[in-house]
């Protein structure tokens, strides 16, 4: 087996996510290390949480059964409902006949669409015959977006036919909901292709509804649904876009700045910078992180002043080998853009001092070192074994070990292997016969770092164990 194939099956042999060789990715690895036990702490303090959002027409579709008679009615409503208005067709498109379940009823489809069956399976369909449905409310129209206050008010009005209907039906005695919808999207000039998707705006059962909270910068088109208690023919055609007045502000500063994390790498100090998500009329394009060391050299103290751009859908920052008992200085501002024009926020500071972590626990420890005398074999040329550790002093948070094993000169093929484990246990897989090794292992806590090391020789054979 050559130096490469043996590389490749320890990668895949240990199932680690941060898996490299030494002599050409060892700093990689090591950031890898310093951002799992930053992730470590932040996923056991923010659990992940999912939201189900109802379909707004079945929700105000309730609304409108349920007039007076309170929220028990209307959960007892959406359990039931299954059905929607219309009618299934056969004139299908190739995806709307595809062999699958997409549905089982009605209600598992969005908007106005039917679960229909065909010749294959279940598939969601667009409705045919909604508009002989007479107890259904018609499609509202003539929408219309006003600035009612400069930069602080608008409203949308539209025109229901029900009101202007000839023949009276049991729809114009029936409450109906309207169902306000938006899609916007940030810039100075309007671009449909831009547009996001479609999100509920409110509920309401009249014909006009006033809108706080626009955002100038923004452009927004709105489409209205009339919803009674037998269901509704869907939405009316989007209005013409609108947009507020006034200019946008530029954003304010990120908020909750904090050093959340520390590690002792190599003698320097890496830390994890975090902030919140400052408020905006326009979406944050990005940041900008600084960093500034006061050097007390010479008879006038100066700055060391350092920064880097961060992606807009980040919020943290790893600052790297800062010195231990030395005085920082942290920002960080945000920026957005309309037009050509770049909007830049004030910048959130703190201090930082590094002084008051140069205390006993950054003195390097050493990690005591067992071999399991049983060697596995898998194969004729795949020896693995076990090794296990213990810290001297128990860390406050989880610690990340980083375990290396590396062939010395009398083995045939050589061979580096780095590995990232929260065990304090580990089993060197892809070992040579007749090998020896050194096994190095790491301990990267918070504030500190400890090693321990060990030679092992496997066995020649299966009958030398």
């Amino acid at each position: 087996m050559s130096t490469a194939d043996r590389g490749l099956c320890c990668a895949v042999a240990v199932q680690s996510a941060c898996v490299v060789r030494m002599a050409r990715c060892k700093r990689v690895l090591m950031e890898c290390a310093i951002l799992v036990v930053f992730s470590a702490a932040a996923a056991a303090s923010d659990p992940g949480q999912t939201r189900l959002d109802g379909d707004a027409l079945l929700l105000a579709r309730c609304d409108a059964s349920c007039t007076g008679q309170g929220r028990p009615c209307v959960e007892k409503c959406l359990k039931l409902t299954k059905d929607k208005p219309g009618y299934c067709t056969d004139d299908i498109t190739v995806l709307e006949g595809a062999c699958i379940q997409e549905c089982y009823n009605d209600t598992q489809c969005e908007g106005t669409k039917k679960c229909c069956q065909h010749s294959c399976g279940f598939t969601c369909q667009n409705a045919t015959g909604l508009d002989a449905i007479q107890d259904l409310p018609p499609i509202p129209n003539q929408l219309v977006v006003m600035e009612l206050r400069r930069g602080k008010l608008a409203q949308l009005r539209w025109r229901s036919p029900m009101m202007t209907m000839k023949k009276k039906t049991s729809a114009d005695d029936a409450t109906v909901v309207h169902v306000v919808e938006e899609r916007s999207h940030a810039g100075k000039q309007f671009s449909e292709s831009e547009l996001g998707a479609w999100t509920v705006r409110q509920r309401t059962t009249r014909a006009t509804l006033r809108m706080r909270h626009l955002l100038p910068g923004n452009w927004y088109v709105f489409r209205v649904a009339a919803v009674g208690p037998h269901g509704s023919r869907g939405f009316s055609p989007p209005s013409q876009p609108f947009t507020l007045s006034v200019s946008p502000r530029v954003p304010s500063a990120p908020t909750n700045l904090r050093v959340a994390q520390l590690v002792l790498v190599n003698g320097s100090l890496w830390a994890e910078l975090k902030w919140d998500q400052p408020q905006s009329d326009l979406p944050i394009q990005r940041y900008k992180v600084y960093w500034s060391l006061a050097m007390d050299s010479g008879p006038t103290p100066t700055l060391m002043v350092r920064h880097r751009t961060v992606r807009k859908d980040k919020t943290e920052f790893i600052l790297k080998k800062l010195q231990p008992n030395s005085r920082y200085f942290l920002q960080v501002e945000a920026y957005s853009q309309f037009g050509s024009e770049r909007l830049r926020s004030e910048r959130a500071s703190i201090p930082f001092n590094t002084t008051r972590y140069k205390n006993d626990h950054w003195k390097p420890g050493k990690l005591k070192l067992v071999l399991k005398k049983a060697w596995k074999w898998v194969g004729d040329d795949d020896v693995r074994a076990q090794i296990s550790w213990k810290s001297p002093k128990q860390a406050a948070q989880p610690s990340q070990y980083m375990v290396s094993w590396a062939t010395t000169p009398n083995c045939v093929n050589k061979t580096e292997v780095d590995v990232i484990t929260q065990n304090t246990y580990f089993e060197l897989t892809c070992l040579q016969p007749g090998c020896k090794y050194k096994v190095k292992v790491q301990e990267m806590g918070l504030g500190y770092m400890r090693t321990g090391s060990l030679f092992i020789t496997t066995p020649k054979s299966r009958g030398d164990q």
